[in-house]
């Protein structure tokens, strides 16, 4: 009896240890032409895994485009840590993603992209997360951390899209600006036609679409766009400036234009 229950404790703490470790295995996705079709959660975590595996990205990711094969998916990710800087097409096809994302001292808390930039255009994705960023280096978001350009003058600067996406979930920031499409927009942005209902707090900058738009951008534009979530801007120290939106956290002196036209805010500030 004694060794039938010792043996049965070591079975259920072998189960527990492999529950509690991610267990998606990445899986390439197949591809069709120039498109990759996410079918599952392994394919987004080879996705990511090979993000920054230079050969890999070279040879077989860049230049190509990405779709979630099927409409009204629901992918689960997990614990997920993005490393992919986003320049092509992500079609998300009304699917759903869930993630959750925490930092510590050697890893940062991410949204489903780590950045948009140039050329990126996301659209019909629905994005569930809950994030907790306390340690981070950068700003974070539910669909991206930052919108950015690789360009080294604003002519320069390539339109990056973000069509009808709608976010959900929690997400807090303790150093940096905190948004639910993007923490920070750094560059040429357009925003249309998208839905934020998660909880955004910030102990810098909290937007219900975005944290804050900065002044490298050279034009931001933010239409047909709104939010029911709460939005927070926690004071931890006194002499800290705070800011809080319904839709931007704030918007620097930008080089270029900013506009907002038909956006409504109907979450608590």
């Amino acid at each position: 009896m004694k060794k039938l229950l010792l043996c049965n404790l070591f079975v259920w703490l072998l189960l527990a240890n492999v529950m509690s470790q991610n267990t998606i295995t990445p899986v390439m996705p197949p591809l069709n032409g120039s498109t990759y079709l996410i079918e599952n959660a392994g394919n987004m975590h080879w996705l990511n895994e090979n993000w920054i595996n230079a050969d890999v990205y070279e040879s077989s990711i860049k230049g190509k485009s990405f779709r979630v094969s099927q409409e009204n998916m629901n992918i689960d990710l997990g614990e997920w840590h993005s490393n992919i800087n986003l320049a092509t097409k992500f079609e998300g096809n009304n699917s759903t993603f869930t993630f959750t994302s925490s930092s510590d001292n050697a890893t940062s808390a991410t949204g489903l992209f780590l950045t948009l930039t140039d050329c990126a255009q996301v659209q019909d994705v629905h994005v569930v997360a809950d994030i907790y960023a306390s340690t981070n280096t950068t700003p974070v978001g539910i669909l991206c951390n930052r919108i950015v350009s690789s360009k080294s003058t604003l002519t320069e600067q390539i339109e990056i899209q973000v069509y009808d996406v709608i976010t959900d979930g929690y997400i807090h920031s303790s150093p940096f600006e905190a948004g639910a499409i993007a923490g920070t927009s750094e560059a040429y942005t357009d925003i249309r036609r998208c839905f934020n209902k998660a909880t955004v707090e910030s102990c810098r900058a909290a937007g219900g679409i975005v944290g804050a738009v900065l002044q490298k951008t050279r034009n931001f534009t933010l239409s047909s766009t709104g939010n029911i979530g709460i939005v927070k801007a926690i004071c931890t120290k006194y002499d800290q400036q705070l800011d809080a939106g319904g839709l931007l956290g704030y918007i620097e002196e930008v080089d270029g234009m900013a506009s907002i036209s038909e956006c409504y805010n109907r979450g608590t500030i």
